[in-house]
């Protein structure tokens, strides 16, 4: 399973805010405040090839480059801060114009209610309300699920983006986000982050064994819908030579095909027969519906 692609800053943002919620509840002060701001570029507009910010500043193509870097490695930094020492040292690490911009997209969630009661972020809302303050920081603002493939489907596409050259890479993730139903999206996170969590180690059998019900919501989410028949569902598994190709041809079986293919299965796995001959064997009637299945 590839990685969730967009830049979440969800995390970070909330960590940065519980972490100033143990002091004063303010964040840090910058090392030399503005006691007067100049009338914002909005009004008065920019010189040369420079380009009016969210903030009301006028900036070089440099140094937005600059400040989205910064500001993007300081979210990364908070986001791994387990307490308020290492916060401070992280806006202490960083630019002037990264905490600027960093503290935009706090103070615009603030505003605009987007900071949850229970804890964290209401997606939605960031992006709707503080688009301007996020991409400043970040650089753009994420695809966001709007389509109506399901989990299983949008599984299959993220498998299937090209991973070269990098910018045809994460056009083709967004794409696929893009493509994704808001459902959709959500089981695929919840699986992402119950891997990223409880299999650190990428021991044998641990996403099965510690986030099965997560990563068959997402699978299941989506099969079944294909055209493939039981046999040919059975050719192409032990055709396969790894676990996503297996995916696949589960992926693009019909119903029917799936169902016998499962009841195959499900004689198969404990039996453990390796290769088609030996699940014959151990499995005739099943192996023998599925294969009148075309």
């Amino acid at each position: 399973m590839k990685p969730l692609h967009p830049a979440r800053a969800a995390l970070a943002f909330a960590a940065a805010l519980a972490l100033w919620a143990c002091d004063d509840g303010d964040p840090p002060p910058l090392d030399d405040p503005d006691s007067a701001l100049p009338q914002p570029c909005t009004v008065t507009g920019c010189p040369g090839d420079e380009i009016c910010q969210s903030d009301g500043r006028c900036a070089s193509p440099a140094e937005i480059r600059d400040g989205v870097l910064a500001c993007t490695a300081l979210s990364a930094c908070l986001g791994q801060c387990p307490d308020q020492m290492c916060a401070e040292q992280c806006f202490f690490e960083s630019s002037d114009a990264g905490f600027r911009r960093y503290v935009a997209v706090i103070d615009c969630l603030e505003v605009s209610g987007c900071f949850l009661p229970e804890g964290g972020l209401d997606e939605p809302c960031m992006f709707e309300s503080c688009g301007d303050e996020y991409a400043a920081c970040f650089g753009g603002v994420p695809a966001m699920p709007e389509g109506t493939l399901t989990c299983g489907a949008f599984v299959r596409c993220l498998n299937d983006c090209p991973v070269d050259p990098p910018e045809d890479e994460q056009a083709c993730l967004d794409g696929c986000v893009s493509e994704a139903s808001p459902a959709a999206f959500e089981r695929y996170t919840a699986a992402v982050a119950c891997v990223q969590s409880e299999c650190v180690d990428g021991a044998p059998g641990c996403q099965q064994a510690r986030c099965g019900d997560v990563l068959d919501a997402c699978f299941d989410h989506g099969l079944g819908t294909g055209t493939l028949a039981c046999n040919d569902v059975l050719e192409c598994v032990f055709s396969c030579p790894d676990a996503e190709c297996y995916t696949r041809c589960e992926q693009d079986a019909s119903s029917d095909g799936l169902a016998l293919w499962r009841a195959f299965v499900d004689c198969a796995a404990p039996a453990e027969c390796a290769g088609f001959d030996a699940c014959l064997a151990a499995c005739p009637a099943e192996t023998r519906a599925c294969q009148n299945h075309r």
